[in-house]
């Protein structure tokens, strides 16, 4: 359950700097920090299944996931 919620938090976190990165590139201006903020959550996010991976050493579904990050 929280590992859910906090890929769902995390996941939802990079659809809005997506988002926002996005409009302000429109804008004409720099998106380099939502950009820099999305690489650096999805490197949250691998570390995670990356650490789950190590633990259960299962490679579906987690290894997968890990691997298509």
């Amino acid at each position: 359950m929280v590992a859910t919620l906090f890929g769902c938090l995390l996941g939802g976190v990079v659809l809005a700097l997506s988002m926002t990165s996005l409009k302000v590139w429109r804008q004409g201006k720099s998106s380099t920090p939502y950009i820099l903020g999305q690489a650096a959550l999805s490197l949250i996010l691998l570390a995670r299944q990356l650490q789950v991976f190590s633990l259960t050493k299962n490679i579906f579904p987690t290894g997968f996931v890990a691997l298509i990050r």
